[in-house]
């Protein structure tokens, strides 16, 4: 397609169904006014208005500075390679389909009669990290056939014409990457109001479905899809300007590697970690990421290997998972899940703003349990939590490690502006050990001096107790049908709680 051609036609309709476009007016500042509307300041005067999408692609990650967002966006050089024209498609009318060699790394199209090479390099140059220069128009970079002469190569070989028909044009051009290679699209984290359609490195390809979604998401509160893969709230502060520049220069050079199951990409890793890391590091852990976490995937028994093998096959660690798996069912298993997304939402407005909040009654009495789905205004599902009434007016609110900045968001668009609700993001403040298994209550039960029977502490239900030496917020609760429990604790208490279980648990190791 033309791109110009497809924006100017875009740009016809929209004016047709009654929408302004100013052109050549650069955006200065965005401010909030006294009625929560956006105030959008341009050189030749204000725009108020109660929605803002920044789709502004090269520049998004400035134009989100300009309201405190720190965009996961990092414009990257990327070159293309037109040869001359090739015999057997001129004047002939063929049209080839588009090639991709994964092993070589770059795509091949026919261009007229010509072919065009997009190569993606294995030491990508990245442009301008530190913010796209207001200025710049679109004016093309210098090439650099250096960077990419192992891959033309690769491409001679494959396709020998290449080497007669010689190269006609060099286009040297940024586009834009986030850390994972997907848009960021959707709403944007601690903004109200405030959308992003940027991120995209496919460019104009994308624009049609992910302005409808947007769209959609802003007229009818949420797209027909689920959007969670783009969602710009995927990402923490953990991906920071740093992060950014590792992963997104990761992901442009594997942009054509050829994906295995279960793959870990390894740059950046160990951002988040808990205090039990180097712990289970030698006890075999092989290492997964979520939200920046670091988590045991899958454990290495002593003298086997600790690594993934990346195979379509089954994978290396199948019987380990098999044995972990009959171990839990037929006596216990402790699992850090310390990422978890926790929150302590407190204030005399909360049971109403919970109670609303949720597709569930709550916890009625100081130690009680819930489960409840926060659902969207469609009724749609949204997330899934577990509730703890605390006191009164205080519960302690918990879901995945990967929902954290999605809950957290949703919870404080809807919470009431009356101050009568405070919500406190206690997730890095809390550890949490997860204790299941038909086993759990006897290895449980040597380390506190609480009574775990079912009488005294019946499912659904929470005790403060001490595992221990340390202090322990315990949930009976679990999701794989058995018994166990979430033990919720200040981070600092997490290497004693887990070695003094795991000392009364010796018995029952597999």
């Amino acid at each position: 397609m033309d791109p110009a051609g497809v924006t100017q036609a875009l740009a016809k309709g929209a004016k047709a169904k009654g929408a302004e476009i100013y052109r050549f007016n650069p955006v200065t500042a965005i401010t909030r006014t006294p009625g929560r509307e956006w105030l959008v300041r341009t050189e030749k005067g204000d725009i108020t208005c109660r929605y803002i999408v920044n789709c502004a692609g090269l520049w998004a990650a400035r134009i989100g500075a300009m309201v405190g967002l720190e965009l996961p966006i990092l414009p990257m050089e990327h070159q293309h390679i037109l040869f001359g024209d090739v015999p057997e498609l001129k004047d002939t009318g063929l049209e080839l389909p588009l090639l991709r060699d994964p092993d070589t790394s770059y795509y091949m199209r026919q261009e007229m009669a010509g072919l065009l090479i997009g190569p993606y390099e294995k030491d990508p140059a990245a442009w301008h990290p530190e913010g796209v220069p207001w200025d710049f128009a679109a004016t093309a970079l210098p090439p650099s056939l250096e960077r990419i002469q192992e891959i033309l190569e690769g491409a001679v070989q494959r396709v020998p014409t290449l080497k007669e028909v010689g190269i006609q044009h060099q286009v040297n051009g940024p586009i834009t990457y986030t850390p994972d290679g997907g848009a960021l699209v959707g709403p944007a984290f601690g903004a109200p109001d405030f959308f992003i359609n940027a991120g995209h490195c496919f460019g104009i390809t994308e624009c049609a479905t992910f302005g409808l979604w947007t769209a959609q998401w802003i007229v009818e509160g949420r797209p027909e899809v689920d959007m969670t893969f783009c969602d710009p709230r995927r990402y923490g502060d953990y991906a920071n300007s740093a992060y950014l520049f590792r992963k997104a220069r990761e992901t442009y050079r594997m942009m054509y590697a050829i994906e295995f199951p279960h793959q870990e990409r390894p740059a950046v890793r160990r951002v988040k970690t808990t205090p039990l890391y180097d712990i289970l590091e030698k006890q075999g852990a092989s290492f997964g990421q979520t939200y920046g976490w670091e988590r045991p995937n899958w454990f290495a028994p002593q003298g086997a290997e600790q690594e993934y093998r990346l195979t379509f096959k089954r994978p290396g660690w199948h019987d380990h998972v098999g044995a972990e798996c009959r171990a839990v069912r037929e006596r216990a298993g402790l699992l850090d899940l310390s990422g978890f997304a926790k929150f302590e939402v407190h204030g005399p407005g909360t049971e109403v703003f919970l109670d609303y909040l949720l597709a569930n009654t709550l916890p009625d009495r100081v130690g009680r349990i819930r489960g409840g789905h926060m659902l969207d205004r469609a009724g749609g599902f949204k997330t899934d939590m577990t509730v703890t009434r605390l006191g009164r007016d205080r519960f302690y609110v918990v879901s995945a490690a990967a929902a954290e900045r999605l809950d957290l968001d949703w919870m404080q668009k809807l919470m009431p502006r009356d101050n009568s609700v405070t919500i406190d993001n206690v997730t890095c403040r809390h550890g949490a050990l997860v204790l299941t298994g038909p086993r759990s209550r006897e290895i449980l039960a040597q380390t506190t001096g609480a009574d775990l029977s079912n009488r005294a502490f019946p499912f659904l239900t929470m005790k403060e107790i001490l595992v221990g030496f340390s202090p322990v917020r315990a949930l009976r609760l679990g999701f794989a049908g058995e018994l166990g429990w979430e033990l919720h604790h200040p981070l600092e208490y997490s290497r004693d709680i887990y070695q003094t279980l795991m000392e009364a648990g010796e018995e029952y190791a597999w």
